[in-house]
């Protein structure tokens, strides 16, 4: 699967609205520059908020991300993480 949709269980501020959904898209090598992937696998905030923003639909980037609620964090870095294991 090269998409995924994620849904936010708490919507974080998106500029004038509030963002419930993005979409992951599978991450390309150009992507990861600058990652460590055992950050993920260490589930590293640092690293999902670096990654995330290159690979999800709409833009969006690592200080909206950073409003994320706790549960949401580790339920995305579990969607991240899963395209190295599909």
């Amino acid at each position: 699967m090269n998409t995924k949709p994620f849904t936010f269980s708490n919507p974080i501020p998106y500029g004038d609205k509030d963002l419930t959904e993005i979409t992951l898209r599978r991450p390309m090598a150009g992507d990861l520059r600058g990652i460590k992937l055992r950050g993920l696998h260490d589930m590293e905030v640092d690293t999902l908020l670096a990654i995330v923003p290159r690979i999800a639909t709409p833009q969006i980037t690592a200080g909206q991300l950073a409003a994320m609620d706790a549960a949401d964090t580790l339920r995305l870095i579990e969607e991240v993480s899963g395209f190295f294991t599909d």
